[in-house]
């Protein structure tokens, strides 16, 4: 509901109204109670833009972006860039966990680098994959 202030601007208000009754159960009078909402939906609005904003650079980002649960490494989001870059459709790797598409002779020393990135030391910045061709690739 919008509402006037005593200044003339407009605010966007939520109000609950809650009968009162006597001992007979009849409704003899409510309370009603309103509460100045504005700065919740500006700040909704504000978060819904921003995620609008992060989908729109994860999605159509020039470079292979993923995000993986960091305790199992389960593909959790990935890019159409990423895809291209595997050989996986986004469906396969949302299926798949990192190492199961990390070179066989580098999974120690990815699971070592994705442990750092998970307690915030350091990205991730390049990574030689097995693709769903089953051959090692390096990004770019």
């Amino acid at each position: 509901m919008t509402n006037r202030r005593k200044d003339g601007s407009l605010y966007a208000e939520e109000m609950t109204i809650t009968p009162l009754r006597n001992a007979d159960g009849v409704i003899v009078r409510y309370i009603a109670i309103k509460q100045d909402i504005s700065e919740r939906l500006r700040a909704a609005e504000a978060l819904r833009q921003s995620e609008e904003q992060f989908r729109a650079m994860f999605d159509l980002a020039s470079v292979g972006v993923a995000q993986a649960d960091p305790q199992t490494g389960q593909w959790l989001r990935v890019n159409k860039k990423m895809c291209e870059i595997t050989g996986y459709s986004a469906i396969e790797l949302l299926q798949l966990r990192v190492p199961d598409i990390t070179h066989p002779e580098d999974r120690q020393l990815d699971q070592e680098a994705f442990e750092r990135v998970v307690r915030g030391e350091a990205p991730i910045t390049a990574w030689r994959n097995a693709t769903s061709a089953r051959m090692a690739r390096w990004p770019g």
